[in-house]
């Protein structure tokens, strides 16, 4: 059995590949995806190197390696950090690290597309009678960004009643909550892995540290059907 799976899943990588030299469709795939990811972790690491990017207190330990390092994790949606995604930036700071969740996010979605359109195409030109895949045109673009927006949306409406105090019991104000609920619902959509908790989901919604934030149902209702739909991909919904 594995011998048949191996010889199938060579045949089929042959023939995507043989499929992609001549509509030289899947190295301009792979340049562009490599290109992409490039230019964002170049800018996302200069605007983190920013002093506005970082808090007063903490930009004395900063340097432009971390600000590397942060910018390629956001951008792969790797989720490892140097510092503490909540105390050591700005809100300008999250946000940069937020749209590079984001577009890394979408690279990477566009870029499976693309890649299960060519092996449609090698299987369509293996099979006589079968009509070619077609390439990927604006309605898939649509429904790749319609599909990401909306669920990231909904998720942070569904999350925005959990952030309701902060971890000393004051009450966050509307904006903050937004906010919170947002960055929240596309790192986890992502499976980015960021949060703006110091202890992740352990945080506590008091001072006592009596109710972390994981004893909500919008963890578990909420943040992980996002993390299960943004990782099955686009081909898949």
């Amino acid at each position: 059995m594995s011998t048949q799976a191996y010889t199938a899943s060579a045949s089929l990588l042959r023939r995507v590949s043989e499929r992609s030299r001549k509509t030289h469709r899947g190295g301009a795939v792979a340049w562009l995806v490599l290109g992409g990811m490039v230019c964002l972790c170049l800018l996302g690491s200069l605007l983190l190197a920013l002093p506005a990017a970082v808090a007063e207190d903490a930009y004395l330990s900063w340097d432009y390696g971390d600000a590397a390092f942060t910018a390629i994790s956001a951008v792969t949606c790797t989720g490892l950090t140097l510092k503490s995604t909540a105390a050591h930036f700005t809100f300008l700071g999250q946000l940069v690290i937020l749209l590079l969740i984001q577009a890394g996010t979408l690279t990477i979605l566009f870029a499976g597309v693309a890649l299960a359109r060519l092996v449609g195409q090698a299987l369509a030109a293996s099979a006589p009678g079968r009509a070619l895949a077609r390439p990927p045109g604006v309605p898939t673009v649509r429904f790749v960004l319609t599909a990401t927006f909306v669920c990231e949306l909904v998720g942070a409406a569904l999350l925005y009643p959990m952030f309701a105090v902060r971890s000393d019991g004051s009450a966050l104000p509307v904006v903050e909550r937004a906010w919170y609920s947002l960055f929240h619902a596309v790192s986890a959509f992502c499976n980015a892995g960021f949060t703006l908790y110091t202890r992740g989901f352990l945080q506590g919604l008091s001072e006592d540290w009596s109710s972390p934030l994981r004893e909500a149902w919008q963890v578990y209702g909420v943040i992980a059907p996002l993390i299960v739909l943004g990782g099955l991909g686009m081909s898949v919904l």
